[in-house]
């Protein structure tokens, strides 16, 4: 009994020393020194799932599909987010969410994604605050990146309003990632600060933009949905997935 104590002691201590030392991906304008990490999920283990997200299960009215807690699975290191053929909950196809659940206030968020493989499938990794704090009281979404087969990757910022006066106004960039976000892992990054809000691709900066609103706790999102928006919608969607390696959360040492 003691050993079996003293073993998983042991392997608790060693998971939080090997976390110690993950540090930001080679980022422009990231230095790695003045990071740490505060969160992460690597998907080692299914039972993370239950630990850290919350799994969507419904049919939300303003995309082509639901969402199901059986589209998610853990499988061999990843995170697998499955689209499938299946008239459930009033829609011909089933695809899946998972919400964090816990929220993050500025820092440098990564997460390494390989996307599917059709059109018609929105990919995506996200930041929203929808029920403020009373000292900011402004709702609002930061799409990290909405990935459109072949090549193209989206982020967005939204400003959703006021709590008591909600609207959605909408700043988003197109980017193309070489050669496509399907047949390999690409790294999605975002600086956010009380100033600015900085997004990469693959360790590039790609945008910047000034931080007007964006001033609350925001729960990180990993999903994928059917939409006339990412392309034409084909059979082709049935069965392909959005693979994610790893998300991370990186906050500045403290004193930076």
């Amino acid at each position: 009994m003691k050993k079996a104590l003293y073993l998983l002691i042991f392997v608790y201590i060693s998971l939080l020393v090997n976390a110690r030392h993950i540090i930001p991906s080679k980022t422009e304008g990231i230095k790695t020194d003045e990071w740490e990490l505060h969160w992460h999920d690597e998907f080692n283990k299914k039972s993370t799932i239950i630990n850290k997200w919350n799994t969507e299960n419904g049919s939300p009215a303003h995309i082509l599909s639901s969402r199901w807690h059986e589209n998610i699975e853990v499988r061999g290191g990843h995170l697998q987010i499955k689209n499938i053929k299946q008239n459930k909950g009033g829609k011909n196809w089933t695809t899946g969410s998972i919400t964090s659940k816990q929220k993050f206030k500025y820092g440098y968020f990564e997460c390494r994604i390989k996307m599917s493989k059709a059109t018609g499938v929105n990919n995506a990794f996200w930041l929203y605050c929808t029920n403020p704090s009373q000292k900011s009281n402004h709702c609002f979404e930061i799409d990290i990146t909405e990935g459109h087969y072949p090549n193209e990757s989206y982020n967005n910022i939204h400003d959703l309003g006021i709590k008591e006066k909600r609207c959605n106004n909408q700043l988003s960039q197109k980017h193309l990632v070489s050669p496509n976000i399907y047949g390999a892992y690409h790294r999605y990054g975002l600086e956010w600060n009380k100033d600015t809000i900085t997004f990469f691709i693959d360790g590039k900066m790609v945008r910047t933009e000034p931080n007007l609103f964006c001033h609350d706790e925001g729960y990180i999102v990993l999903g994928t949905s059917v939409l006339k928006w990412a392309g034409e919608i084909t059979p082709s969607i049935d069965g392909t997935s959005m693979s994610v390696d790893y998300v991370r959360v990186f906050k500045k040492h403290k004193g930076e």
